[in-house]
């Protein structure tokens, strides 16, 4: 479209005059909402025409409603015929309709499509945040379910020690439990050792108060003495056995509990040239 053609083909002086058709009024209102130029142009002419009226305004004289009343009452009444009204058919008046109907609809369709464009671009926009709502709650929701998870694990936790304790001081409060105190041989003499058995439920517990360091290819081993003949309860890491801990191995009718130091692993019959110390049930 000309712009140019358009702002000095008098239609918008003829808007501001107040002059144009109602099509065309709607023609110039869409067209300077499309065209930033002829919005400024319609603007100006606005203001230049109020501009024009303000400066040039002139007060009536007094006497000019007297007047124009009584030229009022001289003018003959209409005498009820009617003016023949002569229809106007040619050509160039169709075209110029035409034309003129033409750039309505074109600019109405401009119009349509501009706000169709609007709505399109917000809709999209709300579509992306809610989106981007969507895929925060979901992460949101991702990491609760992992918090859950680790508290799950946490409880199951505490739950599997509290079931652990509760059987331990069960078996430790227990009248059938003995407590065995170990004492240090030639070898180690400063050496004391405690052993826990509840003949009840067999379990074994120990708890190391003094054993020397020994080397790393080298494990203490418990043995439990039953009818005179050694039975392997377990090997320890002496850097855990100053807690209580449970021995792997259930035993009964033990007479008495020794501590041998052997090869990393343990070994079948304890050797008795390292044994570090022994006590009687």
């Amino acid at each position: 479209m000309d712009i140019n053609s358009y702002i000095s083909s008098g239609i918008l002086e003829q808007y501001v005059l107040n002059s144009a058709s109602p099509q065309e009024r709607q023609e110039v209102e869409c067209m300077s909402h499309i065209y930033p130029e002829i919005k400024t142009a319609l603007t100006q002419l606005q203001t230049a025409i109020e501009n024009y009226a303000q400066a040039h305004a002139v007060e009536p004289p007094a006497a000019l409603k007297a007047k124009i009343m009584a030229e009022v009452d001289k003018t003959p009444q209409d005498s009820g015929e009617s003016t023949p009204v002569i229809p106007i058919n040619s050509s160039k008046t169709a075209t110029k309709e035409f034309n003129r109907y033409g750039k309505l609809a074109i600019a109405a369709s401009i119009c349509l499509l501009v706000g169709l464009g609007v709505t399109y671009l917000t809709l999209n926009g709300k579509v992306n945040e809610l989106s981007a709502d969507v895929a925060s709650l979901s992460s949101k929701n991702d990491q609760l379910n992992g918090e859950n998870s680790n508290l799950n694990a946490v409880v199951d936790s505490l739950s599997g020690n509290l079931s652990a304790n509760t059987a331990l001081l069960a078996d430790l409060s227990s009248f059938d439990t003995k407590k065995v105190q170990l004492g240090g041989t030639d070898l180690s003499p400063e050496s004391k050792v405690n052993v826990f058995w509840n003949a009840a439920s067999k379990n074994v517990y120990m708890k190391v108060d003094d054993l020397p360091a020994h080397a790393e290819d080298k494990q203490y081993q418990l043995w439990a003495i039953v009818d005179g003949t050694p039975t392997d309860m377990g090997v320890f890491d002496i850097s855990l056995a100053s807690n209580l801990q449970q021995m792997p191995y259930p035993v009964e009718n033990a007479q008495a509990f020794a501590i041998t130091l052997e090869e990393k692993g343990g070994v079948e019959s304890p050797t008795l040239s390292e044994l570090y110390v022994i006590g009687n049930v």
